[in-house]
């Protein structure tokens, strides 16, 4: 398995843990914090697969 798949793995794991901190109050007013460095972090692996992938 190459590095690309690896990184869209990795997003696809990230999915749930970002609706969980959205939707359900684990931590309180941290989960919005939390939920906006989980999707940063998705965003960044796909900026990184893109430019791997090319």
């Amino acid at each position: 398995m190459n590095l690309p798949n690896k990184l869209t793995i990795l997003r696809i794991i990230l999915i749930p843990v970002l609706v969980v901190f959205l939707l359900l109050p684990v931590f309180g007013e941290a989960d919005r914090w939390i939920a906006l460095v989980v999707f940063c972090v998705a965003s960044f692996t796909d900026f990184l697969d893109g430019r791997i992938a090319r």
